[in-house]
């Protein structure tokens, strides 16, 4: 009886049994997504590597990122001729394997108000499979930004598909497969476009795209178009996944395009898959093989590329039409991806909807009928009490932080969250606690129960409504939340009928009570333990007996449905919006929107806690309020920028042939481009530097000054421009321009022009890219050969003029060809970095009126 005594203390709802299950889950829940979160799968041995070669796909890779190489670089074309090389000698022993070098193709196609003419060379790849269903593209860029070496944007992604190559010429796939390895990505997604305009781009029924949009680490799959499709990635051994980076991207959370968008603009369903930690490394001298720290990141995406290219190219279901039905989907300690579709999950919610609150009702209904239903007049309301305070102390810090020190998530991230969610404990606890002491009742866990399910209830409706009006997948965490605490509830519910009938009240007394009744009246002889002052008998008094301090193991039960999967898709999605868009502050983003996404997601994870939490010891809170004093402080003082993750800064420089004026530029936050970094660099010293707000970076400044001359070309900038213009008919002209060692120049009209022709091209746009009916202001203008004299043919309405500018562009920083842009690096703060402003890093230009 001893031992089954000590025994029934362990598991009953008492205050050291409830504290010690929640602190062990919320340790089992914290670490595994702590560490899987960050930590790259590991490289199996040999054996298991599905025959790729990783040390050739490590040394393609150091080839391919031994230096930048832009689109409009000659180290552009050392690449790309390594590329085809390698491509021919995968392909010059398969008669079934055909290669292509794109000379041929060019496209002019608007983006807004804004058109581009590209010629391109993409590399191309045809392996013919052996059951003539449609084909599956795969997609990369081997081009880079001119301040980037380009290992993960996108080398990473080139040597995974030259692996993939190799794998599928070893192993016939059984649907034939497509390989665009495209150039000119990174000025505006040139090369998918003009992949369009080849033969073999109506060959594809569906796609994969490797990219990167930050610096290694572990890649993502982070749109998809395709339910079907995004079951094959699931046969990846580590997938990773979330539906809330495709919101992200839709939504202009996350600045940065790829060539997903083209594909699915044409039609062809696809899988968008990048890297997407440390994004302050991005597009700088930091995306280098070295900073990579050893070949995890590469065979992660290779392993993506093989598995999911395998399992694509061998589903024979996917029939010559793949399904377009938007999948919801997301990864559990990137073991395993679960995958839902937009339509299945909108039904699974309406049923939980309906069915819900029927079944409760009924059950509270019946309680009641029976006398089963132990709740008195008190203890209402404490839940929504809570929910408010916690809310409103993390919205509060939100906004105290943002206001403080706003860049602090740049940095610390993790510290963010620990801050939010201590504050939401400590908040969220308080109230439940004290009135649990002071306002006792026998059924607070019940009770708190109904109520944070009709909180979770209305959310559930409000994430309904977002996926199907608006198409947001990201609230798929409150599907899973609703139907824990529902089940969670149910069982509390029909608990209630095993317990004893609910003491009936004491009899009113009546008024007309003569002595012989009040002398009739037992009084209970007053002992030690009787109080100095009587009361009334309250519910709680006449409920006691029941009180859940009784319960043996149901509330565990009940706690293990509703706290720990919720809390780890919680957790899960707090970490990848803070990993991928805690150092966009830098592109213009504002900070407050990020801090309040963690500020929610910190108080829906700790209301799981809710009606558990009166019995968490107080020792426990203690520690957490010191851990939120601590967390706070560091978050408001801490300087946000560090030699790991440096604060981004945008470079360019521009010569006015009309006025003489040599401008370089830096872009960057306001409140410290200026104060910090701008003192820094010599050449500003005897200057005057002028600092206004960007008008091509929303939320950030542009400082320029007088900065040391660049060395793009041979000759006096003047000589590294020519323009001539012929005039014929009112409203027409032909404006020739060339650029003396580049093969990238712009026109920039003062008014729309209503259409425009690059002699020796295709006279018509893009079918998906016509020119808007309100006319175009400028004319992006790329070769694929040098020093090409461009030569367009424009029309306008009216008999007036027309007027502009035209400029040509160098990306090319080697060989000290911009002494600008070495300083500034020689010469940035260490907790900084430099990346390009625009296509081009030095730009001449010059005015035009016809």
């Amino acid at each position: 009886m001893a031992r089954s005594g000590r025994f029934t203390r362990l598991v009953t709802f008492t205050v050291w049994p409830a504290t010690l299950l929640i602190l062990v889950s919320t340790l089992a829940v914290v670490i595994p997504t702590f560490y899987f979160y960050d930590e790259l799968p590991s490289i199996p041995k040999p054996a298991r590597r599905y025959g790729i070669d990783l040390d050739q796909a490590y040394s393609d890779l150091q080839t391919i990122t031994s230096r930048p190489h832009p689109y409009n670089s000659h180290q552009n074309d050392l690449v790309h001729d390594y590329i085809l090389s390698r491509l021919q000698n995968i392909a010059k022993k398969h008669d079934n394997i055909h290669v292509i070098d794109d000379v041929a193709s060019n496209a002019t196609f608007s983006q807004g108000s804004s058109a581009t003419y590209y010629e391109g060379n993409n590399l191309l790849m045809r392996i013919e499979g052996t059951s003539g269903l449609s084909a599956i593209l795969f997609s990369a860029h081997f081009d880079s930004v001119s301040t980037a070496p380009g290992a993960t944007d996108d080398g990473m992604g080139v040597a995974a598909l030259l692996q993939l190559a190799e794998y599928f010429a070893a192993n016939r796939p059984k649907r034939d497969v497509v390989f665009n390895i495209n150039n000119g990505e990174e000025d505006g997604l040139h090369g998918a476009h003009v992949f369009l305009e080849h033969p073999w781009a109506k060959l594809p029924s569906s796609f994969l795209n490797l990219e990167g949009a930050a610096g290694g680490g572990r890649p993502i799959l982070f749109r998809s178009s395709s339910t079907k499709l995004t079951h094959s990635f699931s046969h990846v051994p580590h997938p990773h996944g979330n539906v809330v980076g495709q919101d992200a991207l839709q939504r202009g959370v996350i600045k940065s395009g790829t060539d997903f968008s083209v594909y699915t603009d044409a039609g062809i369903p696809g899988l968008d898959v990048a890297f997407y930690k440390r994004r302050s490394v991005y597009h700088t001298k930091d995306d280098s093989v070295p900073t990579l720290g050893g070949k995890g990141s590469l065979w992660s995406m290779i392993e993506i590329a093989v598995v999911a290219g395998k399992s694509l190219a061998e589903d024979g279901n996917l029939n010559d039409s793949p399904d377009s039905i938007a999948p919801i989907f997301f990864d559990l300690f990137g073991e395993v991806l679960l995958v839902i579709s937009f339509r299945t999950m909108t039904i699974i919610n309406i049923v939980l909807l309906a069915v819900g609150p029927v079944l409760t009702l009924l059950l509270i209904v019946l309680a009641s009928k029976n006398r089963k239903l132990y709740w008195g007049k008190q203890g209402w309301f404490r839940f929504p009490l809570s929910l408010i305070l916690s809310a409103g102390v993390s919205i509060g810090l939100a906004f105290l932080v943002a206001f403080i020190n706003p860049y602090i998530v740049y940095s610390s991230p993790y510290l963010v969250l620990l801050a939010f969610v201590s504050a939401a404990f400590v908040f969220q606890y308080l109230p439940l606690r004290l009135l649990a002491h002071f306002r006792p009742i026998p059924r607070q866990k019940t009770i708190v129960l109904l109520e944070l399910y009709i909180v979770s209830w209305l959310l559930l409706l409000f994430s309904t409504i977002t996926i199907t009006r608006f198409n947001l997948g990201a609230f798929y965490f409150l599907t899973f939340s609703n139907a824990g605490v529902f089940l969670s509830l149910l069982l509390a519910l029909a608990e209630q009928f095993e317990l004893r009938p609910v003491p009936a009240p004491p009899p009113a007394v009546d008024s007309n009570h003569n002595e012989s009744d009040e002398n009739n009246h037992t009084v209970e002889e007053a002992t030690e333990n009787t109080p100095l002052l009587s009361r009334e008998e309250t519910d709680g008094d006449r409920f006691l007996a029941e009180d859940e301090e009784n319960q043996i193991i149901l509330w565990a039960i009940q706690f293990l449905l509703v706290v720990p999967f919720s809390a780890i898709l919680l957790l899960h999605l707090s970490l990848l919006l803070l990993g991928s868009t805690n150092q966009t502050l830098a592109d213009g983003n504002a900070a407050l929107p990020l801090y309040l996404t963690i500020a929610i997601l910190s108080f829906l994870t700790i209301s799981g806690f809710a009606p558990f939490m009166h019995k968490i010891h107080r020792s426990l809170t203690a520690i957490v309020v010191v851990i939120l004093a601590v967390a706070t402080l560091l978050l408001l003082f801490k300087f946000p920028f560090t030699q790991s993750s440096p604060l981004k800064v945008f470079f360019s420089q521009s010569i006015d042939l009309d006025t003489g004026v040599n401008a370089v530029n830096l872009i960057g936050l306001p409140s410290y481009l200026g104060r910090y970094i701008i003192p820094e660099i010599p050449s500003t010293g005897n200057e005057s530097v002028n600092c206004t707000s960007s008008s091509i970076r929303p939320g950030l400044e542009t400082c320029s000054w007088d900065g040391p001359a660049a060395d793009t070309a041979a000759g006096h900038p003047a000589d590294w421009l020519t323009v001539d213009i012929k005039s014929g008919e009112p409203g027409r002209a032909v404006i020739k321009i060339k650029g003396v060692d580049t093969r990238a120049c712009r026109i920039s009209f003062d008014r729309p022009v209503t259409n425009l022709h690059v002699i020796g091209s295709s006279p018509f746009f893009q079918e998906l890219y016509p020119p808007p009916v309100t006319g175009l202001t400028a004319l992006q203008l790329w070769s694929r050969t040098w020093e090409r004299e461009f030569e367009v043919d424009v029309t306008w309405k009216g008999d007036a003029g027309l007027s502009g500018r035209v400029g040509c562009g160098w990306a090319d920083i080697q060989s000290g060809k911009v002494p600008a842009f070495d300083e500034v690096i020689s010469f940035l703060p260490n907790w900084s970095t430099v990346t390009k402003a625009g296509a081009a890093l030095v730009e001449v230009t010059k005015g035009f009126s016809v």
